[in-house]
């Protein structure tokens, strides 16, 4: 086609069956490529509708996308590698995906309508479990790890193991940064070293009852954990290092949010919500808080 002078409708779709790399390219990136390429003659496709679809099936490439929680649009980037539509993760992958395919550089807006058309894709009502760090199925557990492997570790009565395919979707939000791998051994007297609990062993069980139910127990009940003790007593350092246990991310202690929807927000982006020096909450927060323990939210 690309030596031809004209496309010719009978012959060369079947040439691009039959020798063109399908699990690589679609055919309209291959036209698109033909004409960006200095091809002159007729392509399949209306020339004015030729890129803007070319850049979806470039983007899509053969991956799902589907409704999670509260109907937003995911998209399956790989193997247990899920992440929102409108994620960072999701807008540097099309610009880069298109730059490399295609030598176009995409801007802004450009990247919200690809966004939004393939979110028009979907056809499917149904709303797919998503889970962030940690989910329960059946009688056993799941942790996410949120490294470049998207490993998950399935745990259960026997013990812990990473699971290649795991009955639970994860998604990976811009603020999640990397669990380490387990590895056996160890004991529950080492992390006396990450918090200062001097002799208060009621405050030490407290704080390994929270690490054993968010992992062991994720779809109960959230418990509250709050540290409290004089200033330079390590109440920041005991916050930081009880949410990296669980839930790393990107930024682990903040001011509380200053309305229930970014209290909710904050919830439905990490596992585990750290607030820092607080001195108080107001009665409506405190409200937000129980109805957030408790698996509400906001309609």
């Amino acid at each position: 086609s690309a030596q031809s002078a004209k496309y010719d409708s009978r012959n060369d779709p079947i040439k691009f069956d039959e020798e063109g790399p399908r699990s690589e390219t679609s055919p309209r990136v291959f036209w698109a490529k033909a004409v960006q390429g200095g091809y002159k003659g007729a392509t399949p496709h209306a020339k004015d509708d030729l890129e803007a679809e070319t850049i979806i099936d470039l983007v899509l490439d053969g991956k799902h996308v589907f409704l999670g929680p509260q109907r937003k649009p995911y998209i399956e980037m790989g193997k247990r590698h899920h992440v929102l539509l409108d994620s960072k993760e999701f807008k540097l992958y099309v610009r880069d995906k298109v730059y490399t395919g295609l030598g176009k550089t995409l801007s802004k807006d450009a990247i919200d309508t690809i966004s939004a058309t393939i979110e028009s894709t979907i056809r499917s009502d149904e709303i797919v479990p998503v889970a962030t760090r940690c989910a329960g199925h059946g009688d056993n557990v799941y942790l996410f790890l949120a490294d470049k492997d998207h490993t998950v570790i399935e745990i259960d009565e026997h013990g812990w193991r990473e699971c290649e395919d795991p009955p639970v979707r994860f998604v990976k939000t811009d603020v999640m940064e990397e669990l380490p791998k387990p590895v056996p051994g160890g004991s529950i007297d080492d992390l006396a070293q990450f918090i200062n609990f001097g002799d208060n062993k009621d405050s030490m069980l407290s704080t390994l009852a929270y690490l054993a139910k968010m992992i062991l127990k994720p779809d109960s009940i959230t418990p509250a954990l709050a540290f409290q003790g004089e200033k330079g007593s390590g109440k920041t350092f005991a916050l930081v290092h009880t949410a990296m246990m669980v839930d790393p991310q990107s930024v682990l202690t903040s001011a509380p949010p200053k309305t229930e929807t970014d209290l909710v927000i904050a919830a439905c982006n990490s596992y585990v919500v750290s607030f820092d020096n607080v001195s108080n909450f107001s009665a409506e927060f405190s409200d937000a808080i129980c109805r957030l323990i408790t698996g509400g939210g906001i309609k």
